[in-house]
């Protein structure tokens, strides 16, 4: 009898622990930046770092150093998933020293905190979605909504004025904390909830088909995550535009398996 009850209780104990191994949940870190060098295709850019002076390149090494300290087992980078072999071979020929670093924030951030992390590879995740940004204008100003857009035009020209301010007084990681703030974020996706969802009428959804797309394109970049989770990753580091991470933060957030991390607790 006593025989049998030490049994029960072992398997009692495995069961326990077994269960809380699977419900460990994966921690995740979504990074929003801006790009170090600023893009043709962004409606508002924010102003070109001088990323390879003395100092800039410190304030990345501290910034790695953070990121080093978290052990991500992946990094996840704003790149088409489509070209994972590039990237690949990109980063090969980085870890063994034969290629020259662009301003990019994928290589600046990317490439050497997966380096110092000691990773194999660098992972690709990004979906480009189709906007059709121009249709919208021309419905607005063929229908007298053309306010909208001129609001909207005022509201992210003086969103971009801050963020250049703050990049012009900031160190990469009080940068990196400061658009990481809910403040930041949410003053981002304002742009699609206030702006573009008024353009349209009776029947004609034209400004909310745009917004429809924006958020297709987190949800296949939240897809192309998720693919890419291996069994004994624990630890997540997305580095990604900081447009995208409130609709992230949002899916990852509904997620049992997942737990956010928040950039503050990686970099402080």
């Amino acid at each position: 009898m006593k025989f049998y009850i030490l049994v029960s209780s072992i398997l009692f104990v495995t069961f326990l622990n077994a269960q809380k191994l699977k419900q460990k949940k994966i921690k995740i870190v979504l990074m929003g930046t801006l790009h170090f060098e600023p893009s043709e295709t962004d409606i508002f850019k924010n102003n070109a770092l001088s990323i390879f002076s003395a100092q800039k390149q410190k304030e990345i090494e501290k910034v790695v150093g953070k990121i080093s300290n978290f052990n991500p087992s992946q990094i996840c980078v704003e790149y088409p998933i489509l070209k994972q072999k590039e990237l690949d071979s990109l980063y090969n020929e980085y870890s063994n020293n034969r290629f020259k670093l662009t301003k990019n924030e994928i290589h600046q951030l990317g490439f050497k905190a997966a380096k110092k992390t000691n990773l194999s590879r660098v992972t690709a995740i990004n979906y480009y979605g189709d906007f059709d940004f121009d249709k919208v204008v021309d419905y607005a100003k063929n229908s007298q909504q053309e306010n909208i857009i001129s609001n909207f035009n005022q509201y992210g020209k003086t969103f971009m004025d801050v963020v250049n301010d703050q990049l012009e007084i900031s160190t990469i990681k009080e940068f990196l904390l400061k658009i990481n703030t809910e403040e930041f974020l949410q003053k981002n996706a304002l742009m699609y909830s206030k702006y573009f969802v008024k353009i349209g009428k009776n029947s004609d959804y034209v400004g909310t088909d745009l917004v429809a797309g924006w958020y297709k394109t987190n949800l296949y970049i939240y897809t192309n995550i998720l693919r890419q989770i291996r069994p004994n990753d624990d630890k997540i580091l997305v580095i990604f535009g900081q447009g995208h991470i409130p609709i992230l933060k949002h899916l990852f957030s509904t997620n049992p398996d997942f737990e956010i991390v928040s950039v503050s607790d990686i970099l402080n």
